[in-house]
């Protein structure tokens, strides 16, 4: 049986945290309270589940450790971040549209409107928190 890994969910958790915060403010301009509790719940929910189904993240963290050989912490982070920044942007950015608008006749337009925006932003957003990660976790061991 292989052993639970908890620091797997702090990206999931960090992530629904934030895009939650930063795609309600550029969608809608406002962040209301307190409907931006519950949209961050639910993200950081659909986030971990996403991670479950998927490990996205250390399949991307074992494919970038036989591509980069390098020592870097920064440049590590900025290889293996990319995959895990756009699976989480796209499932957060459809699942916080619905949960904002709806599903209507100009979903699918919206959504690819504002994706490239919304995945920039959740590589950035996802390289930085990689970073912090490392960072704490390696000041804990």
């Amino acid at each position: 049986m292989k052993k639970f890994n908890i620091k797997r969910f702090q990206m999931p958790i960090f992530m629904g945290k934030f895009m939650s915060i930063a795609m309600c403010f550029l969608n809608t301009g406002t962040i209301k309270f307190p409907n931006i509790f519950k949209t961050i719940a639910l993200q950081i929910i659909i986030a971990c589940i996403a991670s479950i189904i998927i490990p996205v993240g250390p399949y991307s963290f074992k494919l970038t450790k036989k591509i980069y050989k390098d020592n870097n912490l920064f440049i590590f982070t900025a290889i293996s971040t990319l995959l895990p920044a756009i699976f989480f942007t796209l499932i957060m950015s459809f699942s916080g549209q619905i949960m904002a608008t709806g599903y209507h006749k100009n979903f699918w337009r919206m959504y690819f409107y504002g994706l490239p925006r919304n995945i920039l932003m959740g590589y950035i957003a996802s390289y930085i928190f990689s970073i912090i990660i490392n960072i704490f976790s390696k000041n804990n061991k």
